[in-house]
């Protein structure tokens, strides 16, 4: 390809990201490479084993990497530890956005193993938000808080708003266009929640 694409994966698994993905880091820095793409990201669930094989990888073929990892958060505490909805935690994505970040991804991933496993290494908000400094968050897929929250009724919606704000992850502020109240991250994310 001549022209190099504005785009970047952001949610990307390898073969360290067991029972879920298959790509082999150095073809997939191939792949990257043929597409033109000068970055990518490395989001294992729940784990950094590839991170140091990944920036190896990416180095080697002239790629910037991104270390990521895609996070399970727990429903309630990550110490909370019984029955069915400890179980089944959301997904979030954290990429490293500076060596800080990338400090802070191993303080998430080891505490969520030493801490917060139960069947899956989880953490929680209160947690996450301690270790936030040089991260960035992305909603995850169809198992993130807000892609389920999406999929039950307005009250679930509006407690996890709720969460979202008490955390102060979110500033209130006028929408430019009309005018209505809109929720705004106090991050580098661009998703707004609008209320109605």
């Amino acid at each position: 390809m001549s022209a190099k694409p504005d785009f970047t994966h952001l949610h990307v698994h390898s073969e360290f990201s067991l029972l879920d993905g298959m790509s082999n880091l150095d073809a997939l820095m191939e792949e990257t490479k043929r597409l033109g793409m000068d970055s990518i990201a490395l989001t294992d669930h729940g784990a950094l084993y590839g991170s140091v094989q990944f920036v190896q990888a990416a180095a080697k073929h002239g790629i910037k990497p991104i270390i990521g990892v895609e996070t399970y958060v727990a429903r309630r505490g990550m110490r909370d530890k019984e029955g069915k909805a400890d179980q089944q935690p959301f997904h979030l994505i954290a990429l490293a956005t500076s060596g800080t970040g990338y400090r802070n991804l191993c303080r998430i991933v080891t505490d969520a193993h030493l801490d917060g496993l139960y069947y899956k290494p989880r953490t929680d908000h209160e947690h996450l938000a301690r270790h936030a400094e040089g991260l960035v968050g992305l909603s995850g897929c169809l198992n993130g808080e807000i892609a389920r929250a999406l999929d039950l009724e307005p009250p679930a919606v509006s407690g996890l708003v709720q969460r979202i704000e008490a955390l102060g992850w979110v500033a209130r502020q006028p929408c430019p266009q009309d005018g209505r109240t809109q929720r705004v991250w106090r991050s580098r994310s661009r998703m707004r929640l609008r209320t109605r």
